[in-house]
């Protein structure tokens, strides 16, 4: 029986592209396409891989990076004017440019709501600045994850798993619901813990897919949070608010 996640919040196809660019610290005015569409394609196989649903503009994009690479490899034409034939990649440069740019407009209006969110809870709440701030010190400076950068540690966690080669065949019965609740039993004893630590210890590679499976399936009911200190830094799992309440619901 597969298991199937689909996330509501699911980044489109040029998170994923700026999400390259970020990481490898590409220069975005000129954009290696065969690197790009290479790895553009294997996180579509990734994800098809563990039956994550993928949006339709996903499949377009990843059609329109492959003209792109097609075009690119063609030999220019020989031509006695001085006009120099547009790059392929002209279109795609501009577009990654304007969603960056509206994106980090998203940003700012998100920080300016936060700040508002702060005079409003001292004018109302008395609360002592130093207190408040204190506690923003705490969870306000983790940052949200990209689901591309929890699938590139899971992907690690999954290339890098210990499983032998030749072994016993022996059938298991994972679930996901079973790993749901394992990892909502560990919040009941410690607020969060890493993405590394409930991954380290499996060495079959079934095993680590269920886990991860059920992690986007906690995000999803919003009964746990994913965050990280610093950009492609380690990931942490954190309580979310309602689970103290009752954790058998996300079961």
């Amino acid at each position: 029986m597969k298991y199937k996640v689909k996330l509501p919040y699911f980044e489109g196809p040029l998170d994923l592209l700026l999400f390259f660019v970020k990481r490898d610290e590409l220069n975005i005015y000129d954009i290696p396409i065969s690197k790009i569409t290479k790895d553009f394609l294997e996180y579509i196989h990734f994800m098809q891989m563990l039956d994550l649903e993928i949006a339709s503009e996903f499949i377009v994009m990843a059609s329109t990076l492959m003209q792109i690479k097609a075009k690119m490899l063609l030999p220019k034409p020989e031509t006695d004017t001085d006009e120099e034939e547009e790059d392929p990649r002209t279109e795609l440069v501009k577009r990654l440019l304007e969603y960056k740019k509206f994106k980090e407009l998203a940003n700012d209006f998100s920080k300016m709501e936060d700040e508002a969110g702060k005079i409003y809870y001292r004018q109302y709440f008395k609360h002592d600045a130093r207190d408040y701030y204190d506690e923003e010190e705490i969870y306000g400076s983790l940052k949200d994850v990209s689901l591309f950068d929890l699938i590139s540690a899971f992907k690690k966690a999954f290339e890098s798993s210990k499983e032998k080669e030749f072994q016993e065949i022996e059938i298991q019965n994972y679930r996901v619901e079973d790993e749901m609740e394992n990892i909502l039993n560990r919040l009941k004893f410690k607020d969060s813990f890493s993405f590394n630590e409930i991954l380290r210890d499996y060495a079959e590679k079934l095993k680590i897919i269920v886990a991860f499976l059920a992690i986007l399936e906690l995000a999803k009911l919003k009964k746990i949070k994913i965050s990280q200190n610093e950009t492609f830094g380690e990931i942490f799992i954190e309580r979310a608010l309602d689970t103290q309440e009752s954790y058998a619901n996300a079961i």
